[in-house]
């Protein structure tokens, strides 16, 4: 409940029909950081339209009583102070001041009382003063709603409100969804906590004010994950966002499931335990290095890159997908292949210029399997319709794509009777481990202070959850002030890492080349963010 001191410097708006010594029309906003009677002012021009004092000695007691009658009909407490109440002499001095603007962002007629999770948002209904048939009267309409920007070329709204349990929300209203009916508008209020009244009045006036509320902040929208337009002025995740020098306040409003991109534990723990064991392990340098080439991809005019770690069980394939994923998150972060391509498309589409990391490719259905390696690497998925038949907004993405089997994937191929192409081969690259002395294959060659492979492993494992979230974060933060100069090098270092890796080969057909390409932009990132 709002509780509200009727004292000469708080009250900022009056407005009351008197007959006799009775008010029985009143409406009260209380500011308390701006002077009543400057509020006063602001508000002259309603007041003055709509005021009939018949008795101008109005004793402060019958006023105190109907304010507080009125104000207990509308949910709020009232606490009214006798010695101060001089309502009759404010209202004169409003009704002579002539008209002036409401405050910005506020239609004229609403107003609102309290503060914080307290405040309320009323309309003044007006009617004529010399019908006696009708007085004018205050609807409550709900919990205050501040329009706080306009987003985006389409010109949504984002109020902000406190719902039923205190806590500030926020909510993006379009604009054509303030021309349909009001339930919808009101349903999505409500399932954000917002609470308002349910009578008629009170809905109209909340769609009127919602269409009528203005502002000149304004607002950039992103609507996924990644860099947010061809100027490559900011990166946005979906709780953080990364700008360069001179860019606009922007606004993430896309849905990403869970928000896989989380910090845990100290960035300093991980660059002394995931980091430095990447040292003499070339495919967990590998890993970490391609993990962070995704938010390059776009700048550089590459596409995506699906890559393989395959091996047996034992040899660690999947605590190097787990060292990948945390660049950007914990274990949320890896995603599983027991999916529909719907579900792979709609997941991938949520790390775009990032990493999607999904482990055991001999989980997937083999037509899944088959399928998405074009898809993945095309970086576009299918275009679907909505339940109206008109067509939904394909998901696009351009990211790195990092993997794990047991088997190749032609082998896996063969198992459903399927054969591997040529253009499938290309855009899926197999990293394998290597054979170690005993014959056995391993991912790591150097163990560092730890006793076995095992060990290693689990350390590695254990290190990834506790210590995560942080690399790719930083790197962006680098990346997105400095990505001229980082283009800059990747022109110059291209052709010679490119001619490194394709040492004694007579002829480097396409194919070829783009293999080579995808290994030597990796090891550009890896160095650039060393």
């Amino acid at each position: 409940m709002s509780a509200i001191a009727f004292q000469q410097n708080k009250i900022s708006k009056t407005d009351m029909v008197f007959e006799g010594t009775v008010a029985t029309t009143c409406n009260i906003t209380n500011i308390e950081d701006i002077k009543g009677e400057q509020l006063l002012k602001t508000y002259a021009s309603d007041l003055g339209a709509a005021l009939s004092i018949r008795n101008s000695q109005v004793s402060s007691e019958a006023a105190a009583t109907v304010i507080q009658q009125i104000a207990g009909n509308m949910g709020l407490e009232c606490e009214a102070e006798d010695q101060t109440m001089q309502i009759a002499a404010w209202i004169e001095e409003a009704r002579s001041l002539g008209d002036v603007n409401p405050p910005q962002g506020l239609p004229r007629g609403f107003f609102v009382i309290g503060s914080n999770e307290d405040a309320k948002l009323l309309y003044l209904k007006r009617t004529l003063v010399d019908d006696p048939r009708n007085k004018d009267k205050v609807i409550l309409i709900g919990n205050a709603l501040v329009l706080d920007s306009i987003v985006g070329s389409e010109y949504k709204k984002e109020f902000s409100f406190f719902d039923v349990d205190g806590c500030k929300k926020t909510l993006i209203i379009s604009s054509s969804s303030l021309d349909s009916s009001s339930q919808n508008v009101i349903s999505l209020l409500r399932n954000k906590g917002w609470m308002g009244c349910d009578t008629n009045d009170a809905r109209n006036c909340l769609m009127e004010y919602l269409r009528a509320a203005h502002t000149k902040n304004r607002k950039e929208e992103a609507t996924r994950v990644g860099w947010g337009c061809d100027s490559y002025r900011y990166f946005v995740l979906p709780e953080h966002q990364f700008k360069a020098p001179g860019t606009g306040d922007i606004l993430f409003t896309g849905s990403v499931a869970g928000n896989p991109y989380c910090t845990k534990g100290s960035f300093e723990e991980w660059k002394n335990s995931v980091g430095r064991w990447a040292a003499g392990n070339t495919r967990l340098t590998f890993a970490l290095s391609l993990g962070l080439v995704g938010p390059f991809l776009k700048p550089a005019g590459l596409d995506s890159r699906i890559f393989s770690l395959v091996g047996d069980t034992s040899s660690g394939k999947t605590s190097i997908l787990g060292a990948a994923a945390s660049l950007w998150g914990e274990k949320d972060f890896v995603m599983s292949w027991d999916t529909t391509m719907c579900g792979l498309e709609a997941n991938v589409s949520n790390f775009n210029n990032t990493l999607f990391c999904i482990d055991e490719m001999t989980n997937a259905v083999s037509d899944l399997l088959y399928n998405s390696t074009y898809a993945l690497a095309n970086g576009r998925g299918r275009a679907t319709a909505r339940t109206n038949r008109s067509a939904r907004e394909i998901d696009r993405w351009e990211t790195i794509i990092l993997t794990t089997s047991e088997l190749q994937l032609q082998e896996l191929a063969r198992k459903s009777g399927k054969t591997v192409q040529a253009g499938q081969l290309v855009r899926f690259i197999e990293i394998f481990a290597p054979e170690q002395a005993d014959g056995s294959h391993s991912f790591f060659e150097t163990l560092h202070e730890k006793n076995s492979s095992g060990d290693f492993v689990e350390a590695l494992a254990k290190a990834s959850l506790s210590h995560c979230g942080w690399a790719g974060p930083a790197f962006l933060n680098m990346l997105v002030n400095r990505r001229e100069e980082a283009l800059a090098a990747w022109s110059q270092e291209k052709d010679r890492l490119l001619g490194v890796l394709c040492e004694g080969r007579s002829i480097v057909g396409g194919e070829i080349r783009r293999v080579a390409q995808g290994f030597a932009i990796t090891a550009f990132i890896g160095e650039l963010a060393t």
